[in-house]
């Protein structure tokens, strides 16, 4: 990990080469499967029974510890997609923090420290439907600047970004003129309408998914301002009051955290008394 701190804060994003094996990689295959299939999907990763442990395993908090310099803090914002079972990712470049277009914003006064990390259980290096990511942008709100990357991800990978940095799903990789790196940026680019043309009247020129596209996604802090205000922010969001709701955590979940050094915030309790009338739905 020597090296990666730095990396990200003048990147905005970084990748951790070969945390996991090639036969966690299939478990964390079959544990997907197996979570949708008993309903589990739409519950945090934490409160499922079968992917409980991916939030405090050592070799993650290791690199989170390294990456934000402090124990982090997990808050429920965590979960998985399986390409065949959700349809089409979305794409589209995009940030998810709260002051996505105010540079004057709370977000952008001190350096960042809310990172979600992604773990994609199959090829990115030659196939498709992985993470475009646009270096350095996790200092500006322009969506059009930063260099665009196809995060070159293998099984066993995590890549991590902060949420300011720009980033977009559903990535297109080329059969041929592979350096090019198409993505929708909401503007007349000529990559932009480049993504939507390939894909729509030249698909046999697009490298397919190496497999179904399965990945996880779990995002943490520090106790520090910048998680106050994005957790005041989500509070006001439908989607992430009533996911917390439908996440919650028991005395014994909590117990097994005891000795790691992590904290999980417990969001269920915490939003109980949220009305959901009113609350922005996105």
């Amino acid at each position: 990990l020597k090296g990666k701190k730095e990396e990200l804060e003048k990147k905005g994003w970084v990748i951790i080469k070969n945390v996991f094996s090639k036969s966690e990689v299939q478990t964390l295959r079959e544990k997907a499967a197996l979570s949708t299939k008993q309903g589990f999907d739409r519950k945090d990763l934490f409160s499922n029974p079968n992917l409980t442990e991916l939030v405090y395993d050592e070799r993650i908090l290791n690199i989170l510890q390294t990456l934000l310099g402090a124990d982090p803090v997990y808050f429920g914002d965590s979960g998985y997609q399986i390409a065949s079972v959700v349809g089409r990712i979305s794409g589209g470049f995009h940030k998810d923090n709260v002051e996505r277009e105010d540079l004057k914003g709370h977000d952008w006064l001190t350096p960042y420290t809310i990172i979600r990390a992604g773990i994609y259980l199959q090829d990115h290096i030659k196939h498709s439907e992985g993470l475009i990511l646009r270096t350095g942008s996790h200092k500006f709100t322009d969506l059009t600047k930063g260099e665009k990357v196809n995060a070159p991800t293998e099984p066993g990978d995590i890549v991590i970004w902060y949420l300011t940095t720009t980033h977009s799903g559903n990535a297109k990789r080329l059969k041929f003129f592979k350096n090019i790196v198409l993505g929708f940026d909401g503007t007349k680019s000529f990559t932009s309408m480049l993504y939507f043309r390939m894909q729509k009247y030249f698909p046999f020129l697009i490298q397919k998914a190496e497999k179904d596209r399965i990945a996880f996604f779990l995002t943490y802090g520090i106790k520090d301002h910048h998680l106050d205000h994005y957790l005041n922010y989500l509070k006001t969001r439908k989607y992430a009051v009533e996911s917390w709701r439908n996440s919650p955590y028991n005395a014994e979940l909590l117990n097994t955290i005891k000795d790691k050094k992590i904290t999980v915030l417990p969001m269920a309790e915490l939003v109980k008394d949220i009305k959901l009338e009113g609350l922005e739905k996105k």
